[in-house]
């Protein structure tokens, strides 16, 4: 597993593991509230580009959902739906209420221990009787990749990613690898999706100190990319109504945590400032632009909040 990252993260830098470790801990706090089988596991969101000057950019969009692969366990070709947890299953009925199917993908490795050869498995979600598939066919409207492309040309550090959590980054990024080294696409991750009274709510987290402007006063920032995914969303709409989660803390150094923050993403768009300005390497490595978001427009995430949504 620590190899395949190591080749397929252009970068593991700070906000990369501090991000994927806000992910861990708000899976164990909302377990410990009581909400832990109201989140879903992440996954990730493809949506067609345009190929060869023909096809229209985001005409499709399908969702997919690994199951996380477990050391030592050996995988078979599965024959029938396995058991997919109802949180996403749920889930995937408010997806496709806004145009997009999800798929658990289930994988299979023909050659022990060879990530680079797996293959996948698809069940439609929010179907009556999910029936298997292979990639083919739920990326039908995608343009296949007409040349190599080496998705794994990297020379990361995966060492700092915490054992625990292996498993689950291994598993999204086999699958990310996978599909695009297949098929062109443009693609984001899910953090997860969190299944409320009647509505589901895809879920943005990230691990921040409070900044101070000036003109805004305390502010948390979000990147601009994760900001476009969620109006995606919001401009989808349905049943959905995402949710920008921070987990506060103090200094970057220590990640001492000062409480659990959460804005809808219509306060967002209402109250985020209209001046945005660079930030520091993102979770992929790259520079950034923050769009900065005002401390008292964020409500806390506790036992009362999450039984509101």
């Amino acid at each position: 597993m620590k190899s395949f990252l190591g080749k397929s993260l252009s970068s593991v830098n700070s906000n990369k593991i501090n991000g994927t470790l806000a992910e861990i801990d708000l899976r164990d706090y909302l377990k410990s509230l009581g909400y832990g089988d109201r989140i879903s596991p992440g996954g990730w969101i493809f949506r067609t580009v345009r190929h060869g000057g023909t096809g229209r950019f985001a005409s499709s969009h399908v969702a997919l959902f690994p199951e996380t692969v477990q050391a030592g366990k050996d995988y078979q070709s599965p024959a029938e739906a396995p058991s997919i947890p109802p949180s996403l299953q749920a889930v995937a009925y408010s997806l496709r209420q806004i145009g997009v199917e999800s798929y658990y993908c289930v994988p299979y490795f023909p050659r022990s221990n060879d990530p680079e050869k797996v293959e996948w498995t698809l069940f439609e979600m929010a179907s009556p009787s999910p029936k298997a598939k292979n990639l083919s066919s739920a990326m039908q409207n995608f343009p296949s990749r007409t040349s190599r492309y080496n998705f794994l040309r990297w020379h990361s550090d995966p060492s700092v990613i915490p054992r625990s959590s292996l498993p689950v980054e291994f598993t999204k990024e086999l699958l990310r690898v996978s599909v695009s080294g297949l098929y062109m696409a443009e693609v984001s991750d899910i953090d997860g999706v969190f299944w409320g009274t009647n509505i589901a709510y895809p879920l943005e987290i990230k691990e921040k100190t409070m900044a101070f402007d000036k003109r805004i006063g305390d502010y948390f920032g979000i990147d601009v990319g994760p900001f476009a995914k969620l109006a995606f969303y919001a401009a989808r709409r349905g049943n959905m109504h995402s949710l920008f989660i921070v987990r506060q803390i103090r200094d970057t150094a220590r990640r001492d945590l000062v409480d659990w923050k959460f804005i809808e993403f219509e306060k967002i768009a209402l109250y985020a400032s209209w001046v945005f300005q660079a930030g520091g390497r993102n979770m992929q490595g790259g520079s950034s632009a923050v769009i900065k978001i005002p401390a008292d427009r964020f409500d806390t995430l506790d036992g009362e909040a999450l039984r509101s949504l």
